[in-house]
């Protein structure tokens, strides 16, 4: 029984932890730009750090 009880505080614990930091996000509404190409993917490799990327897809599947 007491595991029972122990395992109970720890939920209700990780709940209050996880529903005070949804609390402290603001929301913040997307941002539309338009654009000439559609780049987005390349982008988006750009930003994660790959740096290279086959220009002749969009990227959309990845490499395979």
């Amino acid at each position: 029984m007491e595991s029972i009880r122990y395992h109970h505080a720890r939920v209700l614990e990780y709940l209050e932890r996880e529903e005070k930091i949804l609390n402290e996000r603001k929301y913040e509404a997307p941002k539309i730009i338009k654009k000439e190409k559609m780049t987005f993917p390349i982008d988006i490799l750009n930003n994660l750090g790959i740096g290279q990327v086959c220009k002749q897809c969009s990227s959309c599947h990845n490499c395979r």
